[in-house]
């Protein structure tokens, strides 16, 4: 799957009729709700689905308590849905923060493209963060 809303809005309808025969409400968790599962959170969210922020510590602990430690991206998804499955009652909402990423992503430009001028991050960046008094 693409991570793309395209590409989300025909996951949630097969997760739907899925879940329809089933008689059962989807409820998504993500292990990367503020990274690269950032958009797919928010549309969900903006959807009006229920997603679950999965601490990666807890991925990996499941995939350590396998006989053979496996990472990919099927396996990864297998030990996502079972600390979902075993945990769902503790687990946090997902809450993507728009500020706190839009931080990063400029952070992340600066550091990685030479041709960001600082004035121009600091002119982006003045807006997200609140004034002092």
């Amino acid at each position: 799957m693409e991570n793309k809303p395209s590409e989300f809005k025909k996951l949630a309808e097969k997760v739907n009729r899925k879940s329809s025969i089933l008689g059962l409400e989807p409820i998504y968790g993500l292990e990367n709700a503020y990274g690269y599962g950032r958009s797919l959170a928010v549309w969900l969210i903006e959807n009006g689905y229920i997603v679950k922020d999965i601490n990666p510590a807890l991925a990996y602990d499941q995939r350590k308590s396998a006989p053979m430690y496996r990472k990919n991206d099927e396996h990864d998804a297998y030990c996502v849905a079972t600390v979902m499955i075993n945990q769902l009652h503790t687990l946090p909402d997902a809450k993507p923060k728009d500020n706190e990423w839009t931080l990063a992503q400029l952070v992340n430009a600066l550091y990685h493209e030479p041709t960001v001028s600082r004035s121009w991050f600091i002119k982006l960046n003045a807006g997200l963060l609140p004034k002092s008094k």
